[in-house]
């Protein structure tokens, strides 16, 4: 009978020897064979090969730029790879940690395009800068600067009261513009130290700016003066030395929609009113204009 028992060991390992080569299933060594894995839906993946959702989201991932790489036009790439991996089973998430390394390094830097820096949040805050300090206004900025510094708009501004310089500054409009509604004037120069305003467009007013020194010095450039009375004027002083520029810069009556065609007449209507005036200057340059004013430049007074 012993014969008996071991040709029945042999058909039992030659059956196992059979079913491992069938099912790829390494011998560990005649005689001792490795169980073998069979197909069982929800069984853990026996290695990467095996998973191909695994591989999708790899390939995927090896796809996208490196973390310092990033920019706003990998968006859908990095979200495919996110969806790919959320999508994978939690067997299959152990098998790809290297490439979620990557996909974490890449979303984070992803993540900090779209997010303003702190200093972008305090600026936007800010209605103008003088340097890297932010103010709620305006008229808080042009109060606080110091002879000579520049103040730089952030964005479109209103003003409810006259606004005043008196002290040398330059205000940088950066293209915005400044709303004062029925303001008489909206803005007031009481110094003789030079003020610069750019790239500025002053609009809602009666009047425009009002020079409230005997020795104004005013350049606008690049600017745009809206008023239905008077764009830039004098009151009754004896002004001596006044430089007055305008470059590139225009000064509108607003109560006229057609300045080839139509005139506002008005006596008072004045582009630019000049009172009691010697020894001074007014140029206009660079395509500068004044337009739909009763009167151009009005000169009176002694």
């Amino acid at each position: 009978m012993r014969w008996k028992k071991r040709v029945n060991q042999s058909l039992a390992i030659a059956l196992t020897v059979a079913l491992a080569f069938a099912m790829n299933v390494p011998i560990a060594a005649w005689g001792e064979v490795q169980d073998p894995v069979l197909d069982v839906p929800g069984a853990e993946p026996a290695s990467l090969a095996e998973s191909t959702a695994a591989q999708q989201f790899e390939a995927l991932v090896a796809e996208l730029p490196e973390a310092n790489a990033v920019t706003a036009e990998d968006a859908d790439a990095v979200s495919a790879a996110q969806a790919a991996y959320d999508a994978l089973a939690e067997d299959e998430k152990v098998l790809v940690n290297a490439s979620c390394e990557k996909l974490d390094a890449v979303s984070a830097a992803f993540a900090a395009l779209s997010t303003p820096k702190a200093s972008d949040v305090e600026t936007q805050a800010f209605e103008a800068m003088i340097g890297s300090q932010g103010y709620s206004t305006l008229a808080d900025a042009v109060s606080a600067a110091q002879s000579g510094s520049t103040v730089v708009l952030q964005g479109n501004a209103a003003l409810t009261e006259t606004l005043n310089i008196d002290k040398g500054l330059t205000i940088e409009g950066s293209g915005f513009t400044v709303t004062a509604e029925g303001l008489a004037p909206a803005i007031q120069v009481s110094t003789s130290e030079p003020v610069v305003i750019k790239n500025l467009t002053l609009t809602g007013v009666q009047r425009g700016i009002k020079m409230n020194n005997s020795a104004v010095n005013l350049a606008l450039t690049g600017c745009t003066i809206n008023a239905s009375l008077r764009g830039i004027d004098s009151p009754s002083l004896e002004y001596s030395g006044i430089s007055l520029v305008l470059d590139n810069t225009a000064i509108n009556c607003s109560d006229v929609s057609d300045y080839d065609t139509q005139v506002k007449y008005d006596q008072s209507c004045r582009g630019i009113s000049l009172w009691n005036i010697k020894d001074s200057q007014v140029i206009l340059k660079n395509s500068s204009s004044i337009n739909g004013f009763s009167y151009c430049i009005n000169v009176s007074g002694a």
